[in-house]
């Protein structure tokens, strides 16, 4: 949440070296997920909490690199809790 919520100030405020250093740790969460997975998948307290963050960096975010990490994120989280809930 936190990464997501820095990105998005960085990029809304145009302060390009802090939008570029949390773009590549978006790249690295985003590469955790898909190789890791994600150590809170069977919370749904937290579970909801991190969807929710990364749906707001899909919406909102004006780089389409980071949109398309979000959206690699966020249908690892959904598969994963469909998968949960089969």
């Amino acid at each position: 949440m936190r990464e997501v919520a820095i990105y998005l100030m960085a990029e809304e405020t145009g302060n390009e070296l802090t939008r570029k250093i949390f773009k590549e740790r978006l790249r690295i969460t985003a590469k955790n997920f898909l190789t890791l997975g994600n150590g809170e998948w069977d919370s749904p307290a937290y579970l909801a909490h991190t969807a929710t963050a990364y749906v707001n960096l899909y919406d909102f975010a004006k780089d389409e690199e980071v949109r398309l990490l979000a959206k690699g994120i966020l249908d690892f989280i959904m598969t994963s809790a469909a998968i949960k809930t089969n």
